[in-house]
């Protein structure tokens, strides 16, 4: 255990940022530019960042230096923002990306946006990300960070001490280096606080506590702190989180706190839950993991699985358990989805929430049936 105060450990700063308003709808001018990396396409992003089209460096205007455009298949992309951002991680830049951006010196926001299709488990493809040459990120790995086909969205704060401003994603040891969306904008002090996370539960689990929670809306966070405290507020655990859940230390003496957290390390507002014990493992004597479908994404699949019409969708679940990995696969038509499904596991019973991608194949509908 830590013993020490967790309100001492909070990486507060004494100024904080928040990014400058943009001069441009378009993504460039004095605020900024962000790019849809590898696309002809702009998208609005839910951050209230214009994502436009690629384009090659040129004086006086921002763009890529390097790489290549490539397409990639986002059939069952997971995102964490609304469903109209998938179209920032459709096309991506790959074979070290270089972008070149013109600044005047000052402190600055990088958002890169990445998700890896291709990996099949931790350390497959590993990057780094350096500005004017310097390193910022080490041992990326998209994979061990959010897992496969799932958008990754990393912010940081750097600095400009020139009038350009480069940012290289190069491989560090292994697989190719790529990007899907990139973003540069001024920063400033004073910023309103983060929002606070949504929808925060603990759920018992075999082995610890497992906590799930919303991505506030319109929020430009670099992932989650998590946060569990004992009974005199002492800190036991803290981590950094880019995915929605966590699996944490489960008693009812404990509590868990998540806060968004912005580029420079400070943190927004937090959310507590009160803490929960974990499953008796006495109760079970079955060696399963329990997939445990999210209660959202549950009413997306009984959209669109109505029951008593035929509306053909297939609902694919990937994991990577330890040294083991696996795919489930379920074809439901006439029956509506479960709510927990079963797949075999050696290492013991474990229940895990997810979330899970169905693909509505689009026919005609049938009459309903007795």
């Amino acid at each position: 255990m830590i013993h020490q105060q967790y309100g001492v450990l909070r990486p507060f700063a004494t100024a904080a940022i928040v990014l400058a308003p943009l001069q441009s709808p378009g993504g460039g001018g004095e605020g900024g530019w962000a790019f849809n990396c590898g696309s002809d396409t702009t998208v609005a992003g839910a951050d209230g960042l214009i994502y436009r089209a690629d384009q090659a460096y040129a004086e006086g205007e921002a763009g890529h230096l390097s790489g290549f455009a490539h397409d990639i298949t986002i059939d069952h992309l997971y995102i964490d923002g609304p469903g109209e951002e998938r179209a920032l991680y459709g096309q991506i830049r790959v074979e070290t990306p270089i972008y070149r951006f013109p600044v005047e010196p000052g402190l600055y926001e990088l958002t890169l946006r990445m998700t890896d299709r291709v990996s099949n488990g931790p350390g497959a493809v590993v990057q780094k990300v350096l500005v004017d040459g310097r390193p910022l990120i080490s041992d990326l790995d998209v994979y061990s960070l959010v897992g496969k086909q799932r958008s990754l969205d990393i912010r940081r704060a750097v600095s400009a001490g020139g009038d350009l401003l480069d940012v290289a994603i190069e491989p560090q040891t292994t697989g190719r280096s790529f990007i899907a969306a990139i973003a540069l904008h001024a920063i400033e002090a004073n910023p309103p606080r983060l929002a606070a996370v949504q929808e925060l539960s603990a759920i018992p689990t075999y082995g610890g506590a497992l906590l799930t929670w919303r991505q506030p809306p319109g929020a430009r966070q670099d992932g989650y702190q998590v946060a569990v405290l004992d009974a005199e507020r002492d800190l036991v655990a803290l981590s950094h989180r880019y995915l929605t859940w966590a699996l944490v230390p489960a008693g009812t003496d404990l509590s868990y706190e998540i806060a968004a957290r912005r580029s420079d390390g400070t943190i927004g507002d937090a959310v507590a839950t009160d803490g929960v014990d974990e499953r008796d493992r006495s109760q079970s004597n079955t060696r399963w993991i329990e997939l445990e479908i999210d209660p959202a994404d549950q009413r997306r699949m009984e959209r669109a699985l109505p029951g008593k019409f035929r509306v053909p969708a297939t609902l694919t679940i990937r994991w990577n358990d330890a040294d083991r990995q696996g795919q489930l696969q379920r074809n439901h038509e006439s029956e509506p989805p479960e709510e927990i499904l079963q797949v075999p596991n050696r290492r013991g019973p474990r229940r895990r929430r997810f979330r899970c991608c169905v693909a509505q194949r689009e026919l005609p509908r049938r009459e309903p049936t007795s």
